[in-house]
């Protein structure tokens, strides 16, 4: 019997995708809008496209040293968005899109 990891693995890339399509539908609004209320959002996008190559490659390889960089990267996106400029700006965000994901 075949694994089911590799399957998991196709279902979340597509759900990356299609999370992916919606905050490029986002990111023209909030660079027009919200450009100087997150300033953490470029750090935030650049340690998620990592951690996305990241964990293909961990799972290609079956590399868990590279699992838990990737999971310590996590910590590292959630601590930008905690420091209160992501909150902020992401409150901000929500409240002028009427909570809805896109403008």
């Amino acid at each position: 019997m075949k694994s089911p990891q590799p399957l998991k693995m196709i279902s979340d890339m597509e759900r990356i995708g299609d999370q992916a399509a919606d905050i490029a539908d986002l990111s023209v609004y909030i660079e027009k809008t919200f450009a100087d209320t997150m300033p953490g959002i470029g750090r935030m996008a650049e340690i998620t496209v990592r951690m996305v190559t990241e964990s293909i490659d961990a799972f290609v390889k079956s590399d868990l040293e590279l699992c838990r960089k990737v999971i310590n990267d996590d910590d590292l996106v959630d601590d930008e968005f905690q420091s209160g400029e992501g909150q902020a700006g992401g409150a901000d965000l929500r409240r002028q899109s009427g909570g809805q994901n896109r403008p």
